[in-house]
This record gives structure tokens, sequence and C-alpha cells, in this order.
């Protein structure tokens, strides 16, 4: 058997390996279910509890919108939805695929990547199967195979590859299924790279290479098309061109110059799609709801670069978490920590400069690692912290680990060893951090348990217990929230709705009141209570709230559904059979809507009318109780007619 073939059928074996370690690693994750959606929660088809997440969320928008800026991940979960409607398990299915796919691209990348760090970019010709050369005019002044001999080339991409699948922290980026946007997005950008490497591989070995660079544009539009975050792809393209087949000449870059003002021309294009006309009004609108100012955003961002890379380090399951507690910094000096974690970053990129020509990769990885957080670490009000952002930038950062592990230790059999041994540990604590995440209550005590100073997990975990029935638990979550927050309108109405159930109508109120002196347009606040004076009888009070709920929110079906039961109440029948149908306009799957259409089709004399509302109530919701009932009395009435 040749060389070539031998590396060929490694490559299966390779494949093969990668495919069993990640359904293994992910296996307890297929049936956990969806975890945050931003849809209406309905309780007893009265009361709104609002999930105040920062999170991005999933939803029916995510199938409705696939014109919007994340059209590939938005058209992905419609593929979903269109083959298995709302069952958790397809999505997690695809999800792990997308990382096993990025996991496999990888292991050909690094591979590519490791050979060309070695020679100084003069290559002949490359098998782009095998990834080894066949022909090289002259060796570079740096070879990493000179260290530990085969085993560098031939299970460096490799391990790289398996310490990125089975590591810890990539758990937010697979399990939580909304931040496919992330990996999708993570998948086409080093599958542009890797076919911009291949094709430009072809034109130095004289074979076509349109094919490569064909696909490579596409992927790169596709990677685009799933995340905001591969704005930075055209830069490192070029970056990896400068490193990988210019040897860092300076000389192509001052002959490049328009080369590079045209990428960067081209990201602050997409910066302005992105952000829309007025990209300083959107940032700053950014910081409408936070709680912190962009400054403060910038300055803690230094520390939570140099936190993610000690999840790198250590990623233990203690130390992940949904929702971290990470103070912000009010300047460089409070807390100290932040000018020196600013100081350690400025050091390791001036080092990585100084070095880049003696060690290519670690130079690269650290270059990968910065410049793949920067759009989501810098004056964006986004939330400050998130495990899913380590996703894209630790691929070749561990890459450039593993390399250096390979040249620290000079066996190679013991490097390999120790590798092998660190990419076990981390598929035990990945498969345990995925068990946290079977259940929403699962998730959110862990979060809750190791932010217990925040307010939001609480806050989180009591509407999932609230949601279980489990009311007393989800009231002491709440009170814990408002004892670190007291001005949290959200909890204050999520608070009333449980107070409410238990029949403490005075409490329930104080607390929506509450809630609208903390913010007076706060719809589910206005909503809630209008339902509350509603009950008591106080149409008048109600329909107050009901109006300001749809000034706030004006296309909200059940702010309309509850001012029509008020019209339904006082007798005003045709009111309220416009605002039902405004209510189903806005959402065709509103049962309450439909069921109240028919009362007061029932109360005009139309009761075949009424009788098919009944019906798609029940449709919708099999087990609405006042729809049944209704429904039978129009059979009732039917059948005695008929007689």
């Amino acid at each position: 058997m040749s060389k070539d073939a031998k590396k060929y059928r490694q490559s299966r074996v390779v494949l093969l390996c990668l495919l069993i370690i990640n359904v293994i690693v992910y296996s307890n994750t297929l049936h956990s279910p969806f975890v945050f959606d931003d849809e209406d929660n309905i309780v007893n088809n009265s009361f709104i509890r609002m999930k105040e997440l920062s999170f991005q969320t999933l939803s029916d928008a995510a199938f409705k919108s696939i014109l919007s800026k994340r059209p590939v991940a938005n058209i992905s979960f419609a593929l979903n939805y269109y083959l298995g409607g709302y069952h958790a398990w397809g999505y997690h299915l695809v999800n792990i695929a997308i990382h096993l796919i990025t996991a496999i691209i990888l292991f050909y990348l690094f591979r590519i990547t490791i050979i060309l760090s070695g020679k100084d970019g003069s290559i002949e010709c490359m098998n782009p199967n095998t990834g080894s050369i066949l022909t090289e005019q002259q060796p570079g002044n740096h070879n990493y195979n000179r260290v530990t001999g085969s085993y560098l080339t031939d299970w460096a991409p490799l391990l790289a590859a398996l310490l990125w699948m089975v590591h810890p922290a990539q758990t937010q980026a697979v399990t939580y299924i909304v931040q496919r946007m992330t990996s999708l997005s993570a998948m086409f950008f080093v599958l542009t790279i890797f076919c911009y490497a291949q094709g430009r591989l072809a034109q130095i070995s004289k074979r076509s290479s349109w094919f490569f660079f064909a696909v490579s544009f596409v992927s790169g539009l596709l990677a685009m098309g799933s995340k905001e975050i591969a704005a930075t792809l055209p830069f490192f393209i070029l970056l990896y061109e400068w490193y990988f087949f210019q040897n860092l000449r300076f000389t192509w870059v001052k002959r490049n110059l328009l080369l590079f003002a045209g990428v960067f021309l081209f990201i602050g294009t997409l910066s302005y799609i992105y952000l829309g006309e007025s990209p300083i009004h959107r940032i700053l609108l950014s910081y409408a709801d936070r709680d912190f100012t962009m400054a403060q955003r910038v300055y803690t961002q230094f520390r939570v670069v140099v936190f993610y890379a000690g999840l790198l380090i250590c990623p233990h399951p203690s130390r992940l978490s949904l929702d971290h507690d990470f103070p912000v910094s009010s300047s460089l000096l409070d807390p100290i920590t932040t000018l020196l974690s600013m100081g350690l970053i400025i050091s390791i990129l001036l080092l990585s400069i100084i070095y880049a020509k003696k060690e290519k990769i670690l130079s690269f990885g650290i270059f990968w690692f910065i410049g793949n957080l920067f759009i989501e670490s810098s004056v964006i009000g986004l939330e400050i912290i998130f495990e899913h952002r380590l996703y894209l930038p630790s691929m070749f950062i561990i890459l450039a680990a593993v390399c250096s592990i390979f040249r620290v230790i000079k066996s190679g059999r013991l490097a390999f060893i120790f590798l092998v041994s660190v990419a076990l540990i981390f598929s035990l604590w990945t498969y345990q951090r995925n068990s946290v995440w079977k259940d929403e209550i699962t998730l959110l005590k862990d979060s809750a348990e190791k932010a217990p100073k925040k307010a939001r997990p609480h806050y989180n975990l009591g509407i999932a217990l609230a949601e279980k029935g489990r009311s007393l638990e989800a009231i002491r979550q709440y009170r814990m929230a408002l004892a670190i927050n007291p001005n949290y309108a959200s909890v204050h109405t999520n608070l009333g709705i449980e107070l409410f159930n238990m029949g403490k109508i005075d409490e329930a109120i104080a607390h929506y009141e509450r809630a609208l002196s903390i913010k007076p347009d706060f719809f589910y606040a206005h909503l809630n209570l209008g339902r509350t004076l509603a009950f008591l009888g106080k149409y008048e009070q109600a329909a107050v709230h009901y109006s300001k709920a749809l000034e706030a929110n004006p296309k909200s079906a059940d702010a309309y559904n509850n001012m029509a039961n008020l019209f339904l109440k006082k007798g005003e029948l045709k009111k309220a059979a416009e605002y039902y149908k405004k209510a189903i306009q806005l959402n065709s799957k509103h049962a309450a809507a439909f069921n109240g259409l028919g009362l007061a089709l029932t109360k005009i004399g139309r009761f075949d009318e009424a009788t098919v509302l009944f019906k798609e109530a029940l449709r919708i919701n099999p087990d609405y109780a006042d729809a049944k009932s209704n429904l039978n009395i129009m059979l009732n009435r039917k059948a005695n007619h008929s007689q």
C-alpha cells in the first residue's frame, strides 16, 4: 500500500472516530427540551409571565423571518420545523451534525496549516486528499517536523480537532438550540478558509482552482447569512494568505495595500448593513435597557477575554454557566484586574507579532482568538459574557496549544498520550455539563446556584418553577431576585401573578403597581393588572390598562383578546367581535380569541359560525375546557332543534 493510500485510509478512520466520539459526548442532549422561547407564556388562559432574557431566542419568528439578517440559520430552523414540528430531538440532531462537520473540516484545515507552517510558502504541489507534499522548491527556516517527526503532521490535526470538538465550552453553542446561528456560521467560516487554501494549493501546483474558490465564495456568503460574527471572514482569509502562503513577507502587503483597504471597506459595509442606516445611533440604542454603559462594557471585556482564555485551559463544569455573574469594570483601575488584563492582552499581541515568523501557528492562533472575539467584545451593547462566543475563536488557539505541547514534550508518544488523556477528561466534562440541560429547571437552577448574587437567574428559575405549578418555590425565587434588585419590574409582575393565583389579590395589585412605577410603559404589568381589575369587576379601570398595554405593544393578540372580553361582558358585541378578530389576525393559534368570538356570535344568534369557532379553539388546544363546554352546548342545541 502506497503512503498516500495509507494516509487516505487513516483519514477515513479518523472521521469515523470523530463521529463516534461526537455522538457519545452529546448523546444525552437529544431529548433535552427547548430552553427559552419568546412566545407569551399563558397561564390558566388569563395571566402572562414574561421571560426577560438577554439570550437570543427560538420561536415562530425564526421560522417566519427567513429574510432577516440571519436568513441561513433561520431557514435551517424552518426546515427543522417543517420536517418535525416542535420535536426538540430533531433540532438537537442537526446541531450535533453541524458540530461534527465543523470538526471534520477543522481536521483537514489543521493538517494543511501545519504543513504550510513548516515551509516558506513556495510549495510546488500538494496532494489535496492526503495533505502530503509531492514536490517542494526549498525548505523554510522553521519546520515543526524536525522536533517530533511524523507525530505532528499525523496526529496534531486530529488531536486539535478532537479537543475542540469535545471541549466543554462548546456545549452552549451546540446544546442551546438557537445558538445554531453561531455554530452554523462557524462551520461555513472555516469551510471558506479551507476551500480558499485548497484553491491556492491548486494554483501553485498548476491545477484547476476555480471550483475551490467558487465553493469558498458561496460558503462565505452562507457564513455571513448565519450570524454577524462572520464579518471578520475576509480579514482572516487575507491573514491566512499572508501567514501561510506569503511567509509574512511585508513586500506582499505593500503590493496589495489596495486589497487590504478593500477588505476593511467590505467589513465596514457589512457593519453598516447589520447596524442599519444610523450605526452609531443603533449602538447607543443597544444600551437603552442595559445596566452598564458603553465605557463599562469596553473596560470589562478585557477581563472577559482573559476569562475566556481561562475557560479554554480549565473548562470544568463548575466554571460553566448559562448566565455568568460577571461584575462590570467602572474604569481601568476599578478593579485593577482590568488594567492588568489589558496589559496582558497587549503584551501577548506584541509577542505574537515579534515571534510571528518563528511561531506561525501560535501567532496566527492568538490573532484568530482575539480577532474573532472582537465583534461581540467591543462597543456593541450585547450581554457582557456568553460561552458560545468561544466556539469560533477557540479553533486555532487549540491547534496552537497542541503543536506547542508536541514541541515542549520531546517524546511524540508521551505528547500523544497526554493529549488523548486531556481529550478523555474534556469528553467526560462535556457529558456532565450536557446533563444539566436535561430540562429547564435543572439548567436554571445551575445558573442560580453559580450566580447567587445576580437577580436574573433567580427570576428565570422562578418562571420555570411557576410553569410547573410549583408556585411557592417560584415565589421564593422571585423574592430572592427582588432582594438583590428591588427595581426589577418583570419580577414584580410575575410575583404578582403567583400571588393572584394564591388569592392574595391586594398584594398582587401592589406588585403590578410597583412594576409600573419603575417602568410606566411596561406592557406585561399593564396587561396583568388589567386582568386583575377585570376579575374584580372594575371594567373601566381594566380598560385603561388594556389601552396602555396596546400602546406599548400594538401587535399583542392577548391585549386585543382581553379588551374584547371586556366589551363582551358589557354587552357591546360588535366591538367585542372586532377585537377578537384582530387578536386572531395577529395570532392564528389564539384559542381563547376563537372561543370568545364564538361566544359573541352565539349572543347574536349566529350559532353555526360559533360552532365552527369553538371547534377551531379545541383543535388548537384540545384541553380547553371552556371551548369544550361551549361546543357541547351548541351541539346539544342543534340536536334538540333537529328532533
